[in-house]
């Protein structure tokens, strides 16, 4: 029983850290981007949940305290974590890195863009088109290369 215990902790524990990378990736980031609608570096870690399944529970809420402390509209914090929350389930079912980054794309440019439409009033065909490039940079330009980086230095597994 101790043993469940330790495990247990480690994954709070890391899905924790998790949490607070993603956060602190999102709020410095966001002082350097020059306008209401930014480039999320951190939205390639959204990959990680493809080798560690704890990094769902801690992406959602990394998500959530980024919209909260950036002081987002509230439907943005409301609709980001279940956004990350999808994405990041069915990037953990994905058979590989490249098809569960592909669904991290669709679902995001399919709520984001009204998200978008709703709180920045930027035409529906603008904002899917933004949102698409800013999830497919995030993916697979930053996204792939660098798990694949991690797993060829053996930091990251999947599990």
């Amino acid at each position: 029983m101790r043993n469940d215990k330790k495990s247990k902790s480690k994954q709070m524990a890391l899905g924790a850290f998790i949490a607070a990378i993603y956060t602190m990736l999102v709020i410095c980031l966001a002082s350097i981007t020059p306008s209401h609608v930014n480039f999320l570096i951190a939205e390639s870690l959204s990959l990680l949940a493809w080798y560690i399944p704890d990094a769902i529970l801690g992406l959602t809420v990394g998500s959530f305290l980024a919209n909260f402390m950036s002081g987002h509209h509230i439907l943005e914090i409301i609709i980001s974590p279940f956004s990350t929350l999808i994405a990041t389930l069915l990037v953990r079912k994905a058979k590989n890195l490249f098809l569960g980054s592909t669904y991290n794309i669709i679902v995001n440019t399919l709520i984001f863009s009204i998200v978008l439409k709703i709180t920045l009033d930027i035409p529906i065909i603008f904002s899917a088109l933004y949102v698409f490039i800013e999830e497919s940079i995030s993916c697979y330009v930053i996204g792939i290369p660098l798990m694949k980086a991690l797993e060829n230095r053996g930091i990251l597994k999947r599990t």
